[in-house]
């Protein structure tokens, strides 16, 4: 299995899941802002799904989960310039 093309067929899918805190007042503008990144992974080979769990109660993190059909793929998204971009993008309505 030398080549990426087999190594990505062997590999079982994953599933991330990325807890983030939301500044009061902020969760409209987060959860168009997850969208948005939402339509970005589902551009990238390997995208299975995704999700947004909201809170519980008021200040609690909010989780977006990720599934794609391999590591590699989860790799390239992760590692790509318009998640980093939509990341950015976000620190205005993200607590840290």
């Amino acid at each position: 299995m030398s080549s990426a093309g087999t190594a990505d067929t062997a590999s079982p899918p994953v599933t991330v899941m990325v807890a983030r805190r939301v500044r009061p007042g902020k969760e409209v503008e987060f959860e168009d802002w997850a969208e948005k990144l939402t339509r970005a992974a589902s551009t990238f080979h390997g995208f299975l799904g995704a999700g947004l769990l909201r809170p519980g109660h008021v200040g609690d993190d909010w989780h977006v989960v990720y599934r794609f059909s391999t590591a590699n793929s989860l790799a390239r998204w992760e590692n790509s310039p318009i998640r980093a971009e939509l990341l950015a993008e976000a620190e205005q309505v993200m607590s840290t």
